[in-house]
């Protein structure tokens, strides 16, 4: 896996540079962001799905990622996890999503885990999370349970 995510960042890299001295412009990334933006989890959930744009503007406005814009693709997994499995697939499938940002809930990661499998793409998953899981598919921002508690005995002072 590791050797063809490897090979596939090499083929990306010389069709960049490549382009690049061709002077084309390059065409954007397109990339997923999976949140609930309806449903119960929509009130938690809308406002880290609009930082996620946000952050997309702001990369966009300094150049984008090596030269190329970035095109935030709206996925509502609606509070419901076979919401979210069939808008991981749109976005992957359709909408031709490199990777997906979002899902709020452990069940929700779950059920778009094996899709990502499937299909080697990647979920930054934002939130904290209970930890001793792993997937080479989901890069996990939030602490685990075990982390916060680690954090406040080194900090104490005796």
């Amino acid at each position: 896996m590791r050797a063809r995510l490897l090979a596939s960042a090499l083929v990306a890299g010389l069709v960049l540079a490549v382009a690049l001295w061709m002077g084309r412009e390059l065409p954007p990334v397109p990339v997923g962001v999976l949140h609930s933006f309806r449903g119960d989890l929509a009130g938690g959930e809308g406002p880290v799905a609009m930082a996620t744009f946000f952050a997309i503007n702001e990369l966009n406005k300094a150049g984008g990622v090596l030269g190329r814009q970035i095109v935030g693709k709206r996925g509502d997994g609606a509070s419901d996890d076979a919401r979210f499995e069939s808008e991981a697939r749109r976005l992957l499938d359709e909408e031709g999503a490199v990777a997906l940002f979002g899902c709020w809930t452990s069940s929700s990661r779950r059920t778009v885990d094996p899709i990502l499998r499937e299909r080697g793409a990647l979920l930054y998953y934002p939130v904290f999370y209970e930890g001793l899981e792993e997937s080479p598919n989901i890069v996990y921002l939030g602490a685990s349970a075990a982390q916060p508690a680690r954090r406040r005995l080194r900090q104490r002072s005796f």
